[in-house]
């Protein structure tokens, strides 16, 4: 659940916005805590891990708060997605990086008018894998790359592994 705060509180900002639901199930207080924490860079390392944005979509979408055993939140959002669900948000190029709080956000609002975990939590996935794809597609012709190796433990997960081995091999 920090991770939420993390991605979407910008320091130094009041009145950061949170769905109602994740505000009742965390906590005001303990929410501010966190804001105040990162206001003033105590205990904040910077993280570039995917599994952490796993950890934040989770948390925000009520599946998982907490983990209780190594990659629990990203197991626990995969299981919850549905597969057969291609919805994804649209990508504008400026966003197609690897800074993903345009997504959080989007989540939030998705999440905010009721829409089930399960479709958000395949959206995340979807959304994630294009962006992944126009990246791998990016960067393998900026560098005339034809061998493309994915890492990771974020990797471990069947349903974006499965769609981004997919979408690469189309770009062919």
């Amino acid at each position: 659940w920090r991770m939420v705060v993390s991605m979407l509180h910008i320091p130094g900002e009041k009145g950061t916005r949170y769905p109602e639901k994740f505000v009742r199930r965390i906590g005001r207080d303990r929410i501010a805590f966190i804001e105040n924490m990162i206001d003033h860079n105590v205990n904040c390392p910077f993280s570039s891990g995917a599994g952490r944005l796993f950890d934040a979509v989770s948390s925000l979408l009520g599946i998982c708060d907490m983990n209780s055993y190594s990659s629990e939140a990203a197991i626990s959002l995969e299981q919850v997605a549905d597969v057969n669900c291609n919805a994804s948000y649209h990508i504008d190029t400026a966003e197609s990086g690897f800074d993903f709080r345009w997504l959080i956000r989007k989540l939030c609002e998705d999440y905010e008018k009721g829409i089930s975990e399960k479709i958000l939590a395949s959206m995340f996935h979807n959304t994630l894998t294009s962006i992944l794809n126009m990246n791998v597609l990016r960067i393998s012709q900026k560098e005339n790359l034809s061998t493309v190796v994915l890492s990771g433990g974020v990797f471990q997960n069947k349903i974006l592994c499965d769609l981004l081995l997919k979408k690469i091999k189309n770009n062919n």
